[in-house]
């Protein structure tokens, strides 16, 4: 995957779990209705607004507070850490494009800094980052270099791959091969909504200074 299949698609899948909380309640209130004789209808006049009260979980104002600017970072991140180690610094060692950041290792220690700073401080930062490298991992199919992925299980060493071409080998199948281009030109319309869709809200300068949608 490329920087639009990353960027775009990872992008669609936090605004689409962003909304899953507020359109699960919609649904629940539309098709289970409070009853008239419980606590919540008796402490709040509007029943409808006692359940959203009721229903607004950790995760709903997790999402709520999200910076989605770090959204698109965590999106890039594993390539802009291990691209310039593995295929610049480190080219004769290494000689990989997918290294250290493109580990399951790696995931983890970023998700549970990512949930300490969030339980500990209320900060979000690293959780953006951690969910935009889950979905790059899934991404680049991970699972098809077990070596690297589940690095160090299977030794120091990581997968080796061929990286004496590797701008023209880019280049080439973003020209040639769909499961390339495909990815690229979805990323692409994905973020070309939703850039409109900032527009015509008004809120693309929000998001620019703030994350915020």
């Amino acid at each position: 995957m490329l920087f639009f299949a990353h960027t775009g698609i990872t992008l669609g899948a936090a605004l689409l779990l962003g909304n899953a909380p507020s359109w699960s309640y919609s649904r629940r209130t539309l098709l289970q209705p409070c009853e008239a004789t419980s606590p919540t209808s008796l402490s709040h006049p509007d029943c409808a607004t006692g359940c959203a009260d009721n229903n607004l979980s950790w995760f709903n104002s997790l999402t709520r507070r999200i910076d989605y600017r770090l959204i698109l970072v965590g999106a890039l991140l594993p390539d802009i850490i291990d691209k310039p180690l593995g295929l610049l610094l480190l080219r004769d060692s290494l000689g990989s494009g997918r290294i250290f950041c493109h580990t399951l290792l790696f995931l983890v220690i970023l998700s549970l800094a990512a949930m300490y700073f969030y339980r500990s401080l209320g900060t979000t930062w690293l959780v953006a980052l951690s969910f935009g490298t889950f979905i790059h991992l899934i991404l680049d199919g991970m699972w098809l270099m077990p070596r690297t992925l589940f690095w160090p299980i299977y030794g120091w060493a990581f997968e080796r791959i061929d990286v004496s071409h590797w701008f023209q080998d880019m280049v080439y199948a973003l020209q040639t091969d769909p499961a390339v281009y495909i990815p690229e030109l979805i990323g692409f319309a994905i973020l070309a909504g939703f850039a409109v869709i900032l527009l015509r809200r008004k809120r693309l300068h929000a998001f620019i200074t703030e994350g915020t949608i």
